[in-house]
């Protein structure tokens, strides 16, 4: 745990001293010329900075990553009336919601019981609350980059009140803009709420789903590009100060990014952005702009300085490389690209992204989508005007009444469903995503490549300078089409498996470029996001009888994400389960017999919501 820290609080230290040391000539570190006994040596003076600093910093990392890892660990045990303060927003879960308190130097994960009113809190609340604490069964990085210790089990809510006032502020500004949507639909609802403050609580499933597998799904995720609106909408009224009082101009910045973090909830994301801002206005201000690679390495110093458990969020790591490939690639790409016009700043940029976050992708997830590209360059000119328009004007909107932010949000609403219909098209394109497989296959040819070139003529003439780029893009291109002809030529599903966790499906045919199920059992324990990255790997666009065996609400989500991903043909369930509108439903009961295709479904027993059915395979 403090391997990292220590690291990457190196990476701080030097862009830090780059930043506030800039010496006339280029410094040779620890140099013949370092250690001169002249006391007028500038070099030897810069080098002792740079010794001193990196000591000093390292001590500072050891002693900070020890703390935070410390933290993890407490003790549990019954707790009686103990002032707690939320640390986040209420998530619905099932029994009621769930929310992070801070208490005795230590920070906990509760379960607030629906009848105690925790939708209602928000974060920076104190409460006065009683129960028991309890470890987690396993750590993860999750929990590790939340700081949570452990479980806490609400009993008893003694008391509850507001928090202090820039969090009472930051809540008022989530509410008028929340409130300015009143008349979306569920989707539109979730997607503003997702593009203005990165709030996703109320997503479903099957939307979260579409956006990760065309690759969109950092546009719900508040970082740099909604501060860097945000600044832009507050630009002029900062020009029209700035021209009187210049360093109220910066306070006012200043002002609006820390604005911005509390309206966005200091996620990690949001906490690098602002890091950044706050370096880059300073800078500018002071007359020293910076480049953005120093920026992000003072800034990823600085803040994994003050909390080392960051190095575990993965969304701080993607936003880390998102930002790292910009600042590097973004540049050559655009004079590589430049015969593609206006198309050129916005591809070089989607591609320097990209690359940035591929290597978290590859080992985090399942893989780069090879439609990411083509998705980030079309939803660009949809995702930016949501952005801008809906915090400068859902604000007003959201005080004004329902009439006048119906009319305000008229954009707003048809860029929504407009962003929604993309993400959900490309979802269904059979490309597929680029795996561990492609990059070892790419890094081979790219070697390759390079041997060859190496080899034929080991000072490459002008010609070979101006064909490797292009030698380049055709070898990142093949594992791209490999994937894709894999995915299409791929073999029909076996007779009988598992989707995920928990979710069996019975009888399997390849009908065109979809595959069709006879029968979906859902069991109870089933998750729904990876049943539905299993259906969209294998391509399952029908499904001839869902049987629900048990009821909940993650087998009700399945059911509902099913419906919208495959034709489904009937549902079958036990009494007082639901079924989706525009399905054909079924109540089980015992003896009964269903068949669907080749595989017949029969009901054993019937025990309140559960069922007990036997599945076999019908003979032509």
């Amino acid at each position: 745990m403090l391997v990292p820290g220590l690291a990457l609080s190196i990476v701080g230290a030097i862009g830090a001293i780059g930043f506030a040391v800039r010496p006339a000539r280029p410094a040779r570190l620890f140099g013949s010329r370092s250690f001169s006994c002249s006391g007028h040596n500038a070099l030897g003076a810069f080098n002792a900075t740079v010794l001193a600093l990196l000591t000093l910093l390292l001590v500072i990392a050891s002693v900070l990553a020890h703390r935070a890892h410390a933290g993890l660990s407490a003790p549990t045990g019954p707790i009686d009336r103990v002032r707690a303060i939320i640390r986040s927003d209420p998530r619905p879960t099932m029994g009621g919601d769930t929310v992070e308190l801070s208490f005795a130097g230590h920070r906990w994960k509760a379960t607030v019981p629906a009848k105690l009113g925790g939708r209602n809190w928000q974060l920076g609340d104190v409460v006065v609350v009683s129960g028991s604490t309890a470890r987690f069964p396993a750590r993860s990085a999750y929990l590790d980059s939340h700081h949570l210790a452990g479980r806490f089990r609400l009993r008893t809510l003694h008391t509850h009140h507001a928090g202090a006032l820039p969090y009472r502020w930051a809540g008022a500004i989530r509410s008028a803009l929340l409130h300015s949507a009143r008349g979306f639909d569920d989707t539109e609802r979730t997607l503003f709420a997702g593009f203005v403050l990165g709030d996703v609580r109320s997503a479903r499933v099957e939307l979260t789903d579409d956006f990760r597998a065309s690759g969109l799904s950092h546009l719900v995720v508040v970082s740099g590009q909604n501060l860097a609106f945000l600044l832009a909408g507050v630009q002029p009224a900062i020009r029209r100060v700035g021209a009187r009082w210049r360093w109220s101009a910066l306070a006012l910045r200043l002002v609006v990014i820390v604005g911005f973090v509390f309206v966005a909830r200091f996620e990690p994301s949001v906490l690098r952005a602002a890091v950044m801002a706050t370096i880059l206005v300073v800078s500018k201000a002071i007359g020293r702009p910076q480049h953005l690679a120093r920026v992000l390495c003072l800034s990823v110093g600085l803040l994994l300085l003050v909390d080392p458990l960051l190095i575990r969020s993965v969304g701080f790591g993607l936003s880390v490389g998102a930002v790292g490939g910009i600042a590097v690639l973004a540049a050559p790409l655009r004079q590589r690209l430049h015969r593609f016009g206006f198309l050129a700043s916005p591809l070089s940029v989607t591609l320097a992204a990209q690359v940035g976050t591929a290597p978290l992708l590859l080992l985090v997830f399942d893989g780069v989508p090879v439609v990411s590209v083509i998705a980030n360059l079309a939803a660009l000119p949809l995702a930016a005007p949501i952005m801008g328009w809906g915090v400068v004007a859902g604000l007003p909107a959201g005080m004004l009444g329902a009439r006048v932010s119906g009319v305000v949000h008229l954009p707003t609403r048809f860029l929504l469903d407009a962003i929604a219909l993309l993400a959900r098209w490309l979802a269904g394109l059979p490309l597929g995503s680029i795996q561990r497989r492609d990059v070892v296959l790419l890094t081979a040819g790219t070697l390759a490549v390079l041997s060859w070139s190496t080899l034929v003529s080991p000072k490459p003439s002008s010609g070979v300078r101006q064909l490797s780029p292009w030698i380049f893009v055709v070898t990142l291109g093949l594992p791209t089409v490999a994937t894709g002809i894999g995915l299409i030529r791929s073999d029909p599903l076996a007779s009988v498996g598992t989707f995920g966790r928990s979710v069996e499906w019975f009888g399997a045919d390849r009908v065109g470029p979809s595959t069709r199920v006879d029968v979906v059992v859902l069991h109870h324990g089933a998750s729904a996001a990876r049943t539905l990255v299993e259906l969209r790997r294998q391509r399952v666009g029908a499904v001839g009888l869902v049987v629900v065996v048990s009821g909940g609400r993650p087998q009700a989500e399945i059911l509902r994400a099913l419906v919208h991903r495959a034709d489904v043909g009937m549902v079958l369930s036990a009494p007082g389960i639901g079924s989706p509108p525009a399905v054909r439903w079924r109540q089980a009961r015992e003896g009964l017999v269903v068949r669907s295709g080749r595989t017949r479904v029969e009901v054993g027993a019937v025990h309140g919501r559960r069922l007990e059915i036997s599945v076999s395979s019908i003979r032509p």
